[in-house]
């Protein structure tokens, strides 16, 4: 039989570790498996290159520096990372710019999009639901600009974001040699003189109608 105060004692103990379970996962100290994977969507202009280049605002190389805060998005997580910038292909983005990716820890469970991004495991469900970004990776970005929060969202489609590197030790030289041979990196610049020639074509197009 129990006695009454050591049964006090572990009623008391269970209240503490059930309370500090709690308050770790209120503040994201206690990290669960991913439960939750939201999959996104993207409409047909975005099968092309040329389609995505036009879509968004800003695409560019960059190593992430830190993460730097977290948001509620339609109930859902947005979390932010200061990013170094090393080449822009759309874009003139210099030195350092904040880069909100989809998906963060909510009471501890890490939520995520499937944004078919490769980056380093979180507990993954599969391969392109990995977790969030970590510090000293590099990415071959595709964002789109938001003034409300003055950052810039990753895109999530299939032809979006890329890791390119999870070696934090590389410097901008080896990774210019890195990203300069990467496929997506040499589609996505090439499509975007593409979009930028026929931009061209088309505002001279109308100079042209507006003169006769």
């Amino acid at each position: 039989m129990v006695k009454k105060h050591n049964l006090i004692s572990i009623i008391i103990g269970s209240i503490a570790v059930v309370f500090s379970i709690g308050v770790g996962m209120h503040f994201n100290v206690i990290k669960l498996p991913v439960t939750n994977v939201v999959t996104s969507q993207w409409g047909q202009e975005l099968d092309s290159y040329e389609g995505t280049m036009s879509a968004v605002s800003n695409v560019f190389v960059g190593k992430v520096v830190k993460q730097v805060g977290t948001r509620a998005r339609f109930e859902e997580p947005e979390t932010q990372f200061e990013v170094e910038v090393l080449y822009n292909i759309k874009g003139d983005l210099q030195g350092k710019a904040i880069v909100s990716q989809s998906g963060g820890y909510k009471n501890g469970v890490l939520y995520r999009t499937s944004d078919d991004i490769t980056v380093a495991t979180d507990k993954p469900v599969k391969e392109q639901d990995n977790g969030l970004m970590k510090e000293g990776e590099t990415y071959l970005f595709v964002t789109r600009y938001s003034e409300m929060g003055n950052w810039y969202s990753i895109y999530t489609h299939s032809k979006g974001t890329k890791l390119l590197s999870r070696d934090g030790n590389l410097n901008a030289g080896a990774l210019k040699k890195l990203y300069e041979k990467d496929e997506r990196f040499i589609s996505l610049k090439e499509a975007y003189e593409k979009v930028k020639t026929m931009n061209a074509d088309v505002k001279s197009e109308n100079v042209a109608n507006e003169d006769r």
